[in-house]
């Protein structure tokens, strides 16, 4: 328990050479105390007593001193409400692929707290849960996206009359989704087309997400399509796809947010901590509506373990598309190969131009800070100009494992033994 406080605490404020501001997800304490759990595999969680099924059609409590069965897709429809007591665990059937979908005008209203937090999690037996053994959660609004026509259909093997998201109500509330931790989710439906941990689509301002933990996801932690929605306080624990994946037009800040990756967890095609984009087809995309726009403050991005070599499955950190916008500030990235991707000269126009920004961050250990960095200014690295307020270093294990609380420092090797050996940062 301890180690991971000190990694985490010391990923946020501790390098003392950069004195101008407190960088990092954590620089208010470690909010992951108490309701996260990063060895989710050795719970022994009860069985199921009741199974929820077919569609949810109106308002319903999920009672604390119930075990729920997701059992194929679930539908909350038809405007209702389902509320969910602190403490409640919902698990996922493996056979029918478990899902919660909360469609258009429907709510969740999902408020754990710290010390009872919600849990959705598989259904099989500690020690045999794996990354897809259940669907994930979807959540379905009426704000904009960026589609022509301004809506769109879910992706999926799902009943498209009730996986319809996009409209016109940048505050059209969804909900609360608050101290909720989702565990091994990520149906795959097609070789290339897996479910997420967390789907927010069209989702807008008056929803709540925060202190929301997803890990072993088997594809993305947290995808948001469209939509109005800040949100903070989320953690991403070796997933196997992006961390933060945004598209289809969203608009919001996300503040105190953490990804913590495995150099060989990852995607077939490769993964990341953040990727951004407009549009996934330019045919798609509508131009009456604004690009994806970004904002990003307070945020930990980390490779926990050094692979041999610098071999990595994961590509860079932060991916930025054609037609999209980003502002990443007072933040870490530690450990990746490439700090930074702009795909197009478009992405490289827009950080020179001050349409996006990359400024007041902590790159660390990393091989390269940039791809394209010599096309977007010949002759030197764009991320550690003056005027970005960036710092570039490379440090040893023992200045960057620390316990800022009595200075003490910690070896890396003795830091991944005791990870391995069952520390709360423990192979799943």
């Amino acid at each position: 328990m301890k180690t991971l406080s000190c990694m985490l605490l010391l990923l946020t404020s501790i390098f003392a050479h950069a004195e101008d501001a407190a960088k990092g997800a954590f620089t208010q304490g470690d909010w992951t105390r108490l309701w996260t759990h990063f060895h989710p595999n050795a719970v022994e969680y009860p069985e199921p007593t009741i199974t929820l099924k077919g569609e949810i059609s109106s308002d319903m409590v999920l009672s604390n001193r119930q075990i729920y069965l997701l059992e194929g897709r679930v539908y909350v429809t038809n405007n209702a409400t389902l509320t969910i007591e602190p403490g409640t665990i919902i698990r996922g059937d493996k056979l029918t692929k478990g899902t919660l979908i909360i469609t258009q005008g429907a709510k969740i209203m999902a408020e754990g707290t710290e010390t009872n937090p919600i849990v959705f999690t598989s259904n099989q037996i500690a020690g045999n849960r794996m990354p897809g053994d259940w669907g994930g959660i979807i959540v379905l609004g009426k704000a904009p996206i960026s589609r022509i026509g301004g809506k769109a259909v879910f992706e999926g093997n799902f009943e498209q009359r009730h996986t319809i998201f996009g409209g016109n109500d940048k505050e059209d509330n969804s909900g609360i989704l608050r101290y909720v931790r989702i565990e091994y989710p990520g149906e795959k439906i097609t070789k290339t087309k897996e479910l997420n941990g967390l789907s927010l689509a069209g989702v807008g301002s008056k929803t709540t997400l925060e202190y929301v933990q997803v890990s072993y996801s088997n594809d993305d932690a947290f995808e948001m399509y469209g939509g109005n929605l800040d949100a903070s306080h989320l953690l991403s624990f070796k997933c196997g796809d992006d961390d933060f994946d945004f598209t289809m037009g969203f608009q919001g800040t996300l503040s105190y947010i953490c990804a913590i990756r495995h150099p060989f967890i990852s995607d077939f095609s490769g993964s990341r901590s953040v990727e951004i984009n407009t549009y996934s087809k330019p045919e798609t995309y509508s131009p009456d509506m604004p690009l994806t726009n970004v904002n990003i403050h307070h945020a930990t991005f980390v490779t926990i373990e050094k692979s041999k070599m610098n071999q990595s499955a994961i590509r860079e950190a932060v991916y930025l598309g054609d037609n999209a916008t980003v502002n990443i500030s007072k933040s870490i990235i530690s450990d990746f190969n490439y700090g930074i991707c702009l795909e197009s000269k478009k992405g490289q126009e827009a950080i020179l131009n001050k349409e996006s920004a990359f400024h007041d961050n902590l790159v660390a250990n990393a091989l390269h800070l940039a791809v394209f960095e010599e096309e977007i200014e010949k002759g030197g690295k764009w991320m550690e100009r003056v005027e970005y307020h960036n710092t570039v270093v490379q440090l040893s294990p023992e200045t960057l494992f620390q316990d800022i609380n009595n200075k003490k420092h910690y070896n890396l090797t003795t830091v991944q033994r005791e990870t391995l050996e069952g520390s709360r940062f423990s192979n799943r």
